[in-house]
């Protein structure tokens, strides 16, 4: 898309401009982890 609805707000966010990937799976899922905390009963920990 090049770029093309990066103005608009709402489509700029639905589409992802103004979003950071992370470096690999891995780290996405160490990151939603440490989000959530430590007293969630959701997710696992990765050793």
């Amino acid at each position: 898309m090049k770029g093309k609805y990066s103005e608009d707000p709402f489509l700029a966010k639905f589409l992802g401009y103004e979003s950071e990937t992370a470096e690999d799976v891995l780290q996405w899922r160490r990151d939603r982890i440490a989000k959530r905390g430590s007293d969630s009963k959701r997710g696992r920990q990765i050793v």
